[in-house]
């Protein structure tokens, strides 16, 4: 289905907190970098997300703004058949959970990695990437081994969807192994509106994730997967993309012989050298030299999801409903850390205060 082109999203429309953690995002990523000191409108016309009326001299935003930093309405009346979902078959009852994200681009970021955070485990130790020597880079001793991944992953399925076609994108995460699913657009597609949109989100995403720009294809792309998921993932080019790659604890329960016949013969696949893993000294000393870093401070991409939860609370949710809508499992965690807070701090109320354990309770937010 075409894009309206009657509907223009209102500048003022934008979620000036997800901009906010844009920018907090990129100094965090590299202190120097070019969005890190700058306001709203400035953040926005450098990243191409405002484009000016060569008549009229106004600004508006353009569809790939809309998709980042716009809110769910402006997004659906955009583009009205988008969807993605994250699958999960990994519990030990083997129950299926499925997630519905936000239309938001910036927060199906967030939200996939939380579920990432509750599922896979971190490897390397913290260090921040601007400072990092260009071995340690290449060798994957960052912290952000998996969260670089994951980057990766979804800067490919960002530069690539189709977000006009009513199949949902799909992460699927079971046991063994983790699989995204999605339309890709036409390469020969001669539609304007369509190779803008692409345009500006691999800008964007490029701008944010230098590290990405080279694509999930590229050998440094490719040393990186390998070096966290333990052995190469593949991804199968047909009338829908599917990149798959084996979880890192499920290498003892499932051969490598056994992964490449789940794969198929894929059309092209990520071809990688073995991974030079750098746990040596200059990496150790590089660490070392950033240990001040508060490395236990929220993610700035997860800061919202507080806001996420007053916005999906607008309407009483349970518990469950909640935890679900956030990828969270770990209920235990989610009250500790999430729910109950948010009420010590007068965010949200309980519907039946006086029986804060009832099966019948919700959580509405508390309005300003």
């Amino acid at each position: 289905m075409e894009p309206s082109p009657t509907f223009v999203t209102p500048v003022s429309e934008l979620r000036v907190d997800l901009i906010a953690e844009a920018r907090n995002h990129a100094r965090l990523y590299n202190a120097k970098h070019a969005w890190s000191h700058l306001d709203d409108e400035a953040l926005l016309k450098a990243a191409g997300l405002l484009r000016q009326d060569s008549g009229t001299g106004e600004w508006s935003v353009t569809p790939a703004g809309t998709l980042l930093f716009g809110p769910n309405s402006a997004i659906s009346a955009l583009f009205p058949n988008l969807r993605t979902l994250i699958v999960r078959r990994d519990r030990p009852d083997g129950k299926r959970i499925e997630i519905r994200t936000p239309l938001n681009v910036l927060e199906t970021f967030s939200t996939l990695m939380n579920v990432i955070s509750d599922s896979f485990p971190a490897l390397g130790t913290p260090e921040p990437r601007n400072h990092a020597s260009p071995e340690t880079r290449a060798s994957g001793s960052l912290s952000g081994l998996r969260d670089r991944a994951f980057e990766l992953v979804l800067g490919f399925l960002i530069k690539k969807r189709d977000y006009f076609h009513a199949t949902p994108a799909t992460f699927k995460l079971d046991v063994e192994h983790f699989a995204v699913e999605f339309m890709p657009t036409s390469e020969n597609t001669s539609e304007q509106y369509e190779v803008s949109l692409i345009a500006d989100l691999t800008s964007f995403w490029d701008t944010l994730y230098p590290e990405a720009a080279a694509g999930l294809e590229s050998a440094q792309a490719s040393t990186t997967m390998q070096a966290y998921f333990g052995v190469k993932p593949v991804i199968l080019h047909g009338k829908m993309v599917k990149f798959l790659a084996l979880r890192p604890h499920a290498l003892s329960l499932i051969s490598r012989e056994r992964f490449a016949e789940k794969a198929e013969k894929p059309v092209t696949s990520v071809q990688v050298a073995p991974p030079k893993l750098a746990w040596n000294e200059k990496a150790a000393a590089s660490r070392n030299e950033t240990a001040k870093i508060d490395w236990n401070a929220p993610k700035p991409m997860q800061v919202s999801r507080t806001a996420r939860i007053l916005d999906f609370c607008s309407t009483p949710r349970n518990r469950e409903e909640i935890q679900q809508h956030l990828g969270m499992n770990n209920r235990d965690h989610f009250r500790r850390e999430v729910l109950n807070p948010l009420i010590e701090k007068g965010r949200l109320r309980q519907t039946i205060p006086d029986k804060p354990n009832s099966p019948k309770q919700r959580y509405v937010t508390v309005s300003d």
